[in-house]
């Protein structure tokens, strides 16, 4: 095997790095919005990979189960390790037991991914939330909770904790159902037909857009858009599935 061959994989291999460090900052008492962006970085390299394998003509049995590795650890682990995280701050003693219930995430995420690996049905959307997006949106729950402690200076009350935590069992339980349901989520590999035929991934950029400038005209950051960017991608796929069933 060729050094060529090998260069995507190093760029998965540092997908794989960048989840690992992940969960290991926040195990270890680091910045946990540190653990966010890792992940970004994961999903970044991500792209990367497989992009750069068309592009040399490299693709190959042994890239796509390695990014399928990577991706269990920094899109399934890492999130898990994240939602986790959440729960033991702000559950109470007595319902400490239930923080457990963020491993369903790596489950789901392990399961999505062997199934795209055996999938026909998946090469101009996804059936299911791909475990990228989970990864995005836990990866951005987390930066933008981090900012607003930091730069809003919160104060929650017992029962704003006990709230937080129910959302996030409750957030548990989407992002895994998502990833495992028949549900047809759109990507941004545009079909052919022009605007016609992609109207929503076109109509997600242009509220990316909106989203984008209200934030940074009323916060001047678009860190606190960043979850709100993911939910439409998942609330737009929706409508997608359903455009999709009555074609």
């Amino acid at each position: 095997m060729s050094l060529k061959q090998h260069i995507p994989n190093l760029f998965t291999i540092s997908n794989l790095i960048c989840g690992s460090l992940s969960v290991v900052n926040l195990l270890e008492g680091g910045n946990p919005a540190w653990s966010g962006w890792l992940i970004f970085l994961a999903a970044f390299f991500d792209l990367l990979d497989g992009a750069i394998a068309r592009a040399l003509g490299v693709s190959g049995e042994l890239g796509k189960q390695l990014d399928s590795l990577a991706d269990v650890v920094s899109f399934g682990l890492a999130p898990s390790v994240i939602a986790y995280h959440f729960l033991s701050y702000h559950l109470s003693a007595d319902l400490s037991f239930l923080k457990f219930i963020a491993f369903i995430n790596v489950a789901a995420a392990a399961i999505r991914l062997a199934r795209f690996n055996i999938s026909t049905d998946q090469k101009n959307d996804f059936s299911g939330m791909p475990s990228p997006a989970n990864g995005l949106l836990w990866a951005a729950i987390i930066v933008a909770y981090q900012w607003m402690m930091e730069r809003v200076l919160l104060n929650m009350s017992m029962d704003d904790t006990q709230q937080m935590a129910f959302l996030i069992l409750f957030l548990v339980a989407l992002s895994s159902w998502l990833m495992i349901a028949p549900i047809r989520m759109f990507s941004f590999k545009f079909k052919p037909g022009g605007f016609a035929q992609n109207k929503i991934p076109f109509l997600f950029i242009g509220l990316l857009a909106v989203i984008a400038t209200i934030f940074l005209v009323v916060f001047q950051s678009i860190i606190p858009a960043i979850p709100i960017c993911i939910l439409v991608y998942i609330l737009l796929s929706f409508l997608y599935h359903f455009q999709q069933k009555r074609a």
